[in-house]
């Protein structure tokens, strides 16, 4: 991590450096994308770990520039006790002209979920999650068309969940509302 420090040297506008995670099964992740697709917004590995720019910086795998932190207010307690608040810090980092950028030099060993999987079950971890993803959407999309496109949608990803047995996600749901009441 100290070859990261470096990059915050060259660059003042630089809010995070995130790192290469090896997985439990020897995977190299680290560098993500996030869309915006049928009224919702989701996020997925990179297709490729070739050094540059980052859509954010994993809590437990970077290097954050703490003054910048501060400045932000870090990370925000709506998503407690896990999952979206390092997306919703990096979201807003990016929101104040700051960069994060992606070394895949500087590996770190990182098994997602897998201390999460030992307090939680599965079913909860899946609420929190959705809970956390619709407190983003709601707290930081304000594009006029995302938004009705994203209460268009929402009765529609709602019944898909209710359908398919997935009620983990109507509770995410209800949860959620419940916090911004």
């Amino acid at each position: 991590y100290k070859s990261a420090i470096k990059f915050f040297i060259k660059d003042p506008s630089l809010f995070a450096v995130a790192f290469a995670q090896k997985e439990k099964n020897g995977d190299l992740v680290g560098k993500n994308e996030i869309y915006w697709q049928q009224g919702m917004i989701f996020h997925k590995k990179a297709n490729n770990l070739i050094f540059g720019e980052t859509a954010w910086a994993e809590g437990g795998a970077c290097l954050i520039d703490r003054n910048k932190f501060v400045r932000l207010g870090g990370f925000d307690p709506i998503y407690y006790p896990f999952y979206w608040e390092d997306i919703d810090l990096s979201y807003r980092a990016k929101k104040a002209g700051y960069k994060i950028i992606f070394d895949p030099t500087i590996k770190v060993i990182h098994h997602h979920e897998s201390t999460i999987g030992k307090y939680y079950p599965q079913f909860f971890i899946e609420k929190v999650a959705f809970r956390n993803q619709l407190l983003f959407i709601w707290k930081n999309i304000n594009d006029p068309k995302k938004k009705l496109s994203h209460f268009l949608y929402l009765p529609y990803h709602l019944l898909r969940y209710i359908v398919t047995g997935k009620i983990n996600y109507l509770l995410g749901f209800i949860e959620a509302v419940k916090k911004i009441i």
